[in-house]
């Protein structure tokens, strides 16, 4: 008897997920194995036994085989990378195994050699917003209105108070502040949806010190794990049809400790790993 064997390969963001299943059987069995080891064509039920897998044949007669997974199918398989490091594989080996043929060096920001051109990171939060509704956590927030370079207009928001901005009649870029329950506006500026294909006009930018004690909270944003910031900056900008983006703004640091991609008590090396493979996607978009 023929089958494939259970040493799938763990792909990206997700286990590969191996099920033998008898003609006859209702439940399927499931399984993820070293991302190191070969991936035989095939081999039988005696020999996989023998190795000390724990299977057992299932049936005399065929067994049918599906596997896959949900990962990019490219990259680093994160339980690949953490099989690794449980196996004693540094954070080089395992980026290495998985990026064949590549390099591990430093951006020019740190005494290396890889050109980064842009810093601050540029990091899409929301788009296409209505209204975004901000708030100060832990310490005041400035209110930059209008031009980020010289501020038409400068307020503070402190804890416990709720601040909007705002598009009115495709004409106004407006700065609103919560008093007592009522909206008063505070600031308002000429603004209209930019050309096709052209960036829109930053009109309100929140800065704060002491990160990451002070923080923003977004409520309005859709995403509520992506609600909460303690690094960086943050931008609102004008957006087609009346509509805002909010962006972030940050270091490549910054950008990092954000993270949530692996269990923080994964492996040291396996987390490492992560840090490395995570500048990829940003260094690549910036055409580094």
């Amino acid at each position: 008897m023929k089958r494939l064997s259970p040493r799938v390969f763990a792909l990206s963001l997700a286990f590969a997920l191996f099920a033998a299943t008898p003609a006859s059987a209702a439940t399927p069995i499931n399984a993820h194995g070293d991302p190191t080891a070969p991936i035989p064509d095939s081999a039988n039920a005696s020999e996989e036994i023998s190795e000390g897998g724990g299977f057992q044949p299932l049936s005399s007669g065929p067994i049918s085989v599906t596997w896959g997974g949900h990962g990019h199918g490219i990259g680093m398989p994160q339980w690949g990378a953490k099989t690794m490091a449980d196996n004693g594989s540094t954070y080089q080996q395992i980026l290495q195994h998985f990026y064949t043929g590549a390099q591990i060096g430093k951006t020019d920001l740190y005494g290396g050699s890889i050109k980064q051109h842009a810093d601050p990171l540029v990091v899409a939060l929301a788009t296409s917003q209505a209204e975004v509704r901000f708030q100060a956590q832990g310490g005041p927030v400035t209110i930059c209105f209008g031009d980020p370079n010289k501020c038409s207009d400068t307020f503070t928001a402190n804890p416990g108070e709720t601040w909007y901005a705002v598009r009115k009649y495709n004409a106004y870029c407006v700065v609103e502040k919560d008093v007592s329950g009522q909206r008063v506006e505070l600031a308002s500026m000429d603004c209209s949806d930019p050309a096709p294909d052209s960036h829109g006009t930053q009109f309100v930018t929140l800065r704060w010190d002491n990160q990451p004690n002070v923080k923003v909270y977004v409520p309005s944003i859709p995403d509520s794990n992506r609600r909460t910031y303690a690094r960086g900056y943050l931008s609102i900008i004008t957006a087609a049809g009346q509509n805002m983006h909010v962006r972030a703004r940050l270091g490549m640091e910054e950008y990092l400790y954000g993270l949530g991609e692996v269990p923080v008590d994964w492996p040291e090396h396996t987390l490492k790993a992560q840090a490395v493979a995570a500048q990829l996607r940003p260094l690549q978009d910036l055409g580094v």
